[in-house]
């Protein structure tokens, strides 16, 4: 089992996530858009919902609970 803490569970490199890379560069702008992406699709996440640092880190994001 890999230990890198940005290789998800679903084993996906999280480099390659939105969210993971908008909260990492804390780009406001890509955090508000991906919210109102997820608004628009009936889904009421925050901003502090889509905190991770990769789902082997030590703040996972809820798509680590998939």
């Amino acid at each position: 089992m890999a230990t890198e803490p940005l290789v998800a569970v679903c084993g996906l490199y999280c480099g390659a996530c939105t969210m993971y890379r908008a909260m990492r560069d804390n780009n406001q702008q890509k955090i508000e858009g991906l919210v109102q992406i997820f608004k628009s699709r009936g889904l009421e996440y925050t901003a502090d919902d889509l905190k991770c640092d990769g789902c082997l880190g030590q703040v996972q994001g809820f798509g680590a609970l998939i």
